[in-house]
């Protein structure tokens, strides 16, 4: 089930690296195989870990979670930001990748300065897309929580029905 839908997936290049975090469909899914594929496809996969890359002599730290349902499938996948964020390097900038984007207050308490997430889909319809304020503070596009910046990707795909109303998919 993994093949053709996400072998353009392997076209993707960064001069840093592409990495790869969970998000809950991956533990419903088969979380083992998508790491594999993840992989194979040149993706950096992180659990709960980080990188440490030189950017023209600036360290950024890129650190990675698991998602908060792990846990409930794979014991030893159990989210935890500390680990991942741990480094016997210094780091001059650390981005967080964080499927969900409710863990914002840990993050920026741990020295994150950015925070990319996902998971909400930005509401994908109506009455979803009013109702998702209630549910998460940041649910969509670029805000600031006190030193730390948080970037909500509604994403291209969806749960449920297959479409997005009045919100609009998005490869940031």
């Amino acid at each position: 089930i993994l093949g053709r839908q996400v072998e353009a997936l392997s076209r993707l290049k960064a001069p840093f690296g592409t990495y790869f975090i969970t998000g809950n469909h991956e533990y419903y899914w088969g979380v083992s195989a998508w790491l594999k594929k993840a992989a194979e496809l040149g993706f950096i996969p992180l659990v709960n870990e980080n990188r440490i890359v030189d950017v023209k002599g600036v360290k950024l730290l890129v650190a990675g979670v698991t998602d908060m349902t792990a846990v409930h499938f794979v014991p030893e996948h159990q989210h935890n930001t500390p680990k991942a964020l741990a480094s016997p390097g210094k780091a001059d900038f650390t981005l967080l990748l964080d499927h969900r984007p409710s863990e914002y207050a840990e993050a920026e308490a741990l020295g994150v300065n950015l925070q990319l997430s996902g998971h909400t889909h930005g509401g994908q319809f109506f009455p979803f897309s009013l109702l998702i304020r209630f549910f998460y503070k940041y649910y969509r596009g670029l805000d600031r929580y006190k030193r730390m910046w948080i970037y909500v990707n509604p994403g291209t795909g969806y749960w449920g029905p297959p479409h997005h109303f009045l919100v609009p998919a998005e490869i940031t």
